[in-house]
């Protein structure tokens, strides 16, 4: 499931839980989401990152290892 969004610290925090809890992998995508302030937004993404979920750029979204190895 690919996440973005704002509020990051609560609804899309909340989303990676229940993610998580239905044993489906989230990816919140870092510059496509926000918070109410930028350290509040770092610190959601770090808490996603160690708990909840993968954090990724944009770029990253229309790649693979696949992609990359060809």
């Amino acid at each position: 499931m690919v996440i973005a969004g704002v509020f990051a610290s609560a609804g899309i925090l909340a989303t990676t839980f229940d993610a998580l809890a239905n044993d489906i992998q989230a990816f919140v995508v870092a510059e496509a989401s926000a918070d109410y302030t930028p350290a509040r937004h770092r610190s959601a993404l770090e808490l996603i990152r160690a708990t909840t979920g993968e954090v990724v750029s944009v770029a990253s979204l229309g790649s693979s290892p696949a992609d990359k190895a060809g």
